[in-house]
């Protein structure tokens, strides 16, 4: 008796276990087979998209086949497919592909989703509003710039740049004279990478408005007609804030005018070493025959950093490292400081050995040369960079120029230990 309950025990687990693994291969089957019949649905629903982007076959039926799978649960799959076309077709059928998303109330869908709980979702949306275009959604953008994350602001803006580039930038260079330093810094860049005259006129009429900032000042020297821009800094470097000073100077090194020369003069005086400081690189790079003398001046400041950045612009221009050597021997210790460094950083770098096989420098630069081997100290520091420069010319040049260091002798007994 007992051994065929066994029996009938151990049938029973097989068919149990059989049934088991039919069941489950039924169901790994049918997911397979729903899995392919969703597949080919996305694709020809695909197909239908960039059919109707490209403007081809029977778009009325199309679309109407498409609005209502949109209606239906599959909006999010319909609105993926239409993203995606779009990001492939480009620019050119955005009109077409902006239109279709409108057909199929796919952009309302995505306006209430400025408004999900989640930033993320807002961005997505902000996002795909920009992609898809359509200049109606300009106050949804603007409410999107507003949102308390800075990631939907900063989607917001280049959306609205996207879709209303001729509008967008006033509303950014307004935007960005309120934002925290490194969102501002996002949405500066964001229009110089989209240089329009548009972006130059909204920065000028901010600047009028009275809007000031160190970021304001670089949107000027990089988006601003150049005319308007030189008078533009030179206001920056009027400013009573030392930090519009200096980004005013900076921006001047780069328009060699008289009026840039002008202002830059002015900054020599000015009482932040920072300006100073950089007033005298600013007029090492436009090296105008007046700007030696601003420069001998400048050596003589209270500032190590004016000093150092004086004597490195005078060493950087033409007959400049020729009339630091002249000073070595007048100059008091604190300025002597200052042009020796400058100068062995010139000659370092390479600047001014690779001016002796310049046509044109070559003259000055062996002037400059002599002058600096005359001085001992001077000597080790010229063998060391020519040693180092590649330029076997320079090499050749310097090698006539400056004398032959003493070879090093090894030391005598009785300079180790000392006569008797």
């Amino acid at each position: 008796m007992l051994t065929v309950t066994l029996v009938v025990l151990g049938c029973l687990v097989a068919v149990l276990v059989a049934l088991m693994v039919l069941t489950t291969a039924g169901r790994a089957l049918r997911e397979r087979a729903s899995r392919r019949v969703a597949d080919r649905r996305t694709h020809l629903r695909s197909q239908t998209v960039v059919a109707l982007g490209l403007r081809r076959g029977d778009a009325r039926a199309a679309t109407a086949a498409l609005r209502a799978t949109a209606r239906g649960r599959h909006r999010q799959e319909v609105l993926d497919i239409v993203t995606s076309v779009a990001t492939t077709l480009g620019a050119e059928h955005r009109e077409s592909v902006t239109a279709l998303a409108t057909a199929l109330e796919l952009i309302d869908h995505l306006l209430a989703g400025l408004h999900h709980a989640e930033p993320a979702r807002r961005v997505a949306a902000v996002e795909i509003i920009g992609l898809l275009g359509g200049t109606d959604h300009t106050p949804s953008l603007h409410q999107a710039m507003r949102d308390a994350d800075q990631r939907v602001r900063i989607a917001a803006a280049r959306a609205y740049l996207a879709t209303a580039p001729d509008t967008a930038p006033t509303a950014i260079v307004r935007m960005l004279t309120h934002e925290e330093p490194h969102i501002a810094g996002e949405l500066g860049e964001l229009l110089r990478t989209h240089p329009s005259p548009q972006v130059g006129q909204a920065v000028t009429l901010a600047w009028a408005r009275g809007a000031r900032s160190p970021l304001l000042v670089s949107m000027v020297t990089h988006t601003v007609d150049p005319s308007t821009a030189l008078g533009l800094l030179v206001d920056a470097t009027r400013s009573p804030d030392a930090a519009l000073r200096r980004a005013g100077v900076s921006a001047l090194a780069g328009i060699p005018t008289e009026l840039s020369l002008t202002a830059l003069a002015n900054l020599t005086g000015d009482p932040d070493p920072g300006v100073r400081a950089l007033a005298a690189t600013a007029l090492g790079v436009m090296a105008g025959p007046t700007t030696i003398p601003l420069l001998i001046a400048a050596l003589d400041d209270t500032a190590w950093a004016v000093r150092h950045r004086a004597a490195a612009a005078l060493a950087s221009i033409p007959d400049g490292a020729v009339v630091l050597t002249s000073l070595l021997g007048q100059a008091t210790p604190f300025v002597t400081t200052a042009i020796t460094t400058a100068l062995q950083e010139h000659v370092a770098t390479g600047g001014l050995l690779s001016a002796l096989v310049d046509p044109v420098h070559a003259e000055r630069a062996r002037r400059a040369v002599r002058e600096l081997a005359a001085r001992p100290e001077m000597i080790t520091v010229l063998h060391a960079a020519a040693a180092r420069h590649p330029d076997a010319a320079v090499r050749a040049a310097l090698s006539g120029l400056v004398p032959t260091l003493p070879t090093p002798r090894s030391p005598r007994v009785d300079d180790l230990v000392g006569a008797r």
